[in-house]
């Protein structure tokens, strides 16, 4: 009996470390449903560990839909959802509050890149790639951690703010500081040079009590984006 120990121990320390390789390789994204039934048939993993290594398989997989592949954004397929349960917290506050504060209000901002096709153009489209992820980038370094940032299409991204204070001065306030921080200093590199590259922004708040849909909402605050792009246009 006291020999088993000694061997038995062995054992856990092998399943525990195939364990944590197949936990090391769904996070990075190699893991594949196939893969765990070969490993359940081949026993070098229990069924109990199956189970919990496919809950994690599921829920990478959910994330990944999500997550727009170039600029590592949440991308337009969870935009609507994500909006439409900020309208219900706003309009039928839960009975346990998700935040401190409860939300007063919405602002939805949507940019784009300015002449992007000419970018493309003139640069090639590895260009236009690093100007949409330098801008992801920008985006998501200019938001609270409760902010989400998408990218909704080809050079278009939303972010949408919760504003848990009622005060109209201090929306625009978060607009204007939004607006300065994505027009500063944005460039991309070409043969180490600095390119510099230049977006259009519209937003729309949606107060409590609306009765507007997610993608009427999206619709005003782009095409007040439209307007600022065709003010760029004018102006250059």
């Amino acid at each position: 009996m006291q020999e088993s120990q000694p061997e038995r121990r062995i054992v856990n320390e092998e399943g525990r470390a195939v364990y944590k390789s197949f936990q090391d390789s769904i996070e990075a994204g190699f893991c594949t449903p196939k893969d765990l039934r070969k490993a359940l048939n081949d026993k070098t993993i229990t069924i109990e560990q199956q189970a919990k290594l496919a809950l994690l398989l599921a829920e990478k997989l959910e994330k990944t839909a999500s997550i727009d592949a170039l600029t590592q954004v949440s991308n337009r397929t969870f935009f609507e959802p994500v909006l439409e349960e900020l309208i219900k917290e706003l309009n039928n506050p839960p009975k346990i509050e998700k935040r401190r504060t409860p939300i007063k209000s919405i602002l939805i901002i949507c940019l784009d890149i300015n002449e992007l096709k000419d970018i493309n153009d003139t640069y090639g489209h590895t260009a236009g790639d690093n100007a949409l992820k330098t801008l992801a980038i920008r985006l998501e370094d200019s938001i609270k951690r409760e902010d989400t940032v998408f990218r909704v299409g080809g050079d278009e991204f939303v972010i949408l703010l919760p504003i848990t204070d009622d005060n109209p001065n201090l929306i625009q306030s978060i607009f204007e500081r939004v607006k300065k921080n994505m027009n500063s200093g944005l460039s991309f590199k070409v043969d180490d040079k600095n390119i510099p590259f230049s977006i259009s922004m519209g937003s729309e708040v949606l107060n409590k009590g609306s009765d507007m849909t997610a993608q009427k909402i999206l619709d005003i605050a782009d095409k007040k984006m439209y307007q600022h792009k065709e003010s760029f246009k004018k102006s250059t």
